[in-house]
């Protein structure tokens, strides 16, 4: 009875440090995902700040070259719907743009967070990037280390870290509050396929 009970205390004790898993990550360079994007103006070009051409529930201001020690742009990005003014994502690009310098943040990576979730980069390798999904009790927070020789996805070193439950909630209310209504009004109907077919 003895045995069997501490048996059943180590397999409770195990599973629970398990469950509780390391906390997930939300600061990177200073920048803290879930804040209101205004305690950072001074290190963005809030001239430019604007929607996100892609996703028009979050808004994106870039970052200012220097403005963060080795760093030459990126971007910080939160949200217009649901959790207005918080940051939901960062972009940093760095002017060191060496290969030497992601594989040194490669392995702190790995060290840090385990291997990757998943790899994201393309099959000839012109495009390297791994992905990490870490989530805890609070947050899901996606991570992908980049390192690219493509001129279309400027070339260099980069860092995407994303609060995954944050952007979600933008997406909910965009497409609760205002997707459909601003398909329907703004895009009209396609009238000629052939406009669209390259000439």
């Amino acid at each position: 009875m003895r045995r069997f009970l501490l048996i059943l205390f180590a397999a409770v004790f195990l599973s629970s440090s398990a469950l509780a898993g390391p906390k997930a990550p939300v600061s990177l360079a200073g920048i803290t995902l879930g804040e209101d994007y205004h305690k950072y103006e001074d290190l963005l070009r809030m001239e430019l700040a604007g929607a996100n051409s892609d996703a028009i529930f979050l808004d994106e201001a870039l970052i200012r070259t220097g403005a963060i020690p080795g760093v030459r742009g990126g971007s910080v990005i939160w949200g217009n719907c649901a959790n207005k003014d918080r940051i939901v994502r960062l972009k940093i690009k760095f002017a060191d743009t060496s290969e030497d310098l992601f594989k040194r943040l490669l392995e702190r990576y790995r060290e840090k967070f385990g291997q990757p979730s998943a790899y994201q980069g393309d099959s000839f390798r012109n495009v390297v990037a791994w992905e990490w999904d870490i989530s805890d009790a609070a947050r899901h927070v996606n991570i992908v280390l980049m390192y690219s020789v493509n001129p279309d996805i400027r070339p260099g070193v980069s860092i995407k870290l994303t609060d995954q439950a944050l952007l979600d909630l933008e997406f909910a209310c965009y497409k609760e509050n205002y997707r459909s209504r601003y398909l329907q009004e703004q895009a009209g109907a396609i009238e000629d396929l052939d406009t669209f077919v390259p000439r």
